[in-house]
């Protein structure tokens, strides 16, 4: 699902520039258009067309970008005091024990570390938690609340002091400067950039698609307009095909 919306746009974008190199299809209806504009009317439409798949185009790219740098944000969690408290008889030298495994509460943990953490808790004082069979809120799951008094998550920052991404393909961190694609693309298109971007060529392509609807508004011929609205409001049937009350008085 995180890549479905620049598809879309690829594809749409793809369409409306083959319906500018072509000068045909759906998107160039002359029907209602007045019959000494329909030249001039084409060649604009024409034009903004070529604008809009090129806006399209670079909406999809900017997505997709996006998408891959920028969606998955680094995320570490820390057992809270209120869970050293509450679960002080757990904790053993500073380690609680899960499945077999040892691990250390004090410091950051990873979801799946937390997730343990929390669990070898549970195993022990099930009554503070208001739910056993759902998952831990830092996983995602429909977490009982009071889960949230036990963790807190800290995004995870740079030098900097900017917040540190993994990206979808290649799993590459924002902070790697490892010299791969990837990273170059972090290094050279910021978070906030992509944002920016994606707005502008949304707004860019609202204003084509308004410059469309008013050229064609422009140069519609309101009488035929109007005569093919009365045509699909009111079709072509004799009105006796309705006259049923005439017809029972006849056969009678």
């Amino acid at each position: 699902m995180t890549y479905l919306f620049p598809i879309l746009l690829l594809a749409m974008s793809i369409y409306v520039f083959y319906s500018a190199i072509t000068g045909k299809g759906r998107l160039f209806s002359m029907e209602n258009i007045k019959e000494d504009a329909k030249e001039k009317v084409h060649k604009l439409l024409r034009t903004l067309y070529f604008v809009l798949g090129a806006i399209m185009l670079l909406m999809a790219l900017s997505n997709f970008g996006q998408s891959v740098l920028y969606s998955n944000a680094m995320i570490e969690y820390e057992a809270t005091d209120t869970y050293k408290s509450d679960f002080a008889d757990v904790i053993k030298d500073g380690t609680v024990e899960y499945e077999g495994k040892t691990y250390t509460v004090e410091g950051r943990h990873s979801v799946e570390e937390m997730d343990a953490i929390l669990r070898a808790a549970m195993a022990v004082h099930p009554d503070k938690f208001q739910s056993q069979s759902a998952g831990f809120s830092c996983l995602g799951g429909g977490a009982s609340s009071n889960v949230a008094n036990y963790y807190k998550a800290i995004p995870v920052t740079d030098q900097n002091g900017r917040q540190v991404y993994t990206s979808s393909i290649g799993s590459v961190r924002s902070d790697a400067n490892d010299g791969s694609f990837l990273s170059k693309l972090y290094n050279a298109i910021s978070s906030k950039t992509m944002s920016i971007l994606s707005y502008v060529f949304m707004g860019l392509a609202v204003l084509c698609v308004v410059a469309i609807f008013i050229i064609i508004n422009k140069f519609t011929d309101k009488e035929k307009l109007a005569k093919a609205r009365a045509q699909q409001v009111n079709p072509a049937m004799p009105s006796s095909a309705f006259n049923f009350d005439d017809e029972d008085k006849s056969d009678k």
